[in-house]
């Protein structure tokens, strides 16, 4: 079987049971053609150091190794609450729109070279995209928590109606979890589990 084969290939050794439990999840909402508006979440709990990282980690790989195979596409923004300052809500999610923005430009760039645009105008594009995502990065450091909800849902829609998939991972979940602006934005991310935003959480 299939699966069978991915879990051979991919999965860490003694964590062949939680890596298949959670590419069982994944892999539908990022890898399959079959109806792109399947979403899901999932959390992984344990201990530090019982792997938890490792098995997402495989799990994303064997996704993305599948989604060459099917030529599938899918968005992956990770965000680490330590790292990233999870009490810093604004600069959360600045973080995610700018991974979003830098996916998004990436593949029109890719997309414009494909097609075989004059060297000039390829050149020039690129420079042109990335004066106007800078500029509203800026903005966006600037602006309020309910502003960065309202760009976060409308870069979430605009991505939407690409239909490419999107996976947001949370590592270190508690640091999202207090009362007030944290909490809100999880919920936010929560509603958005069913409109095409796959969310996976590590704790």
């Amino acid at each position: 079987q299939a699966e069978d084969s991915v879990i051979r290939s991919f999965a860490p050794t003694g964590l062949e049971e939680p890596f298949k439990q959670l590419y069982s999840i994944l892999f539908p909402c990022l890898c399959s053609k079959n109806d792109s508006s399947m979403t899901a979440s999932a959390i992984l709990m344990g201990p530090r150091g019982s792997g938890k990282s490792l098995v997402l980690e495989r799990c994303l790989v064997a996704c993305q190794h599948q989604q060459q195979q099917s030529k599938t596409n899918f968005r992956k923004v990770m965000i680490n609450g330590i790292v990233c300052r999870g009490e810093d809500v604004p600069s959360v999610v600045y973080e995610m729109i700018r991974q979003l923005s830098d996916m998004a430009f990436q593949e029109t760039s890719a997309t414009n070279d494909s097609e075989g645009e004059e060297e000039k105008e390829v050149e020039n594009f690129p420079r042109k995209r990335r004066k106007q995502r800078d500029k509203y990065l800026l903005r966006l450091r600037k602006s309020t928590f309910t502003s960065n909800l309202a760009l976060l849902e409308s870069t979430l829609k605009i991505a939407e109606v690409d239909k490419i998939p999107i996976l947001i991972v949370l590592d270190e979940l508690d640091s999202f979890t207090d009362e007030g602006e944290r909490q809100l934005l999880l919920y936010h991310l929560l509603d958005r589990v069913s409109f095409g935003v796959s969310l996976m959480f590590a704790s």
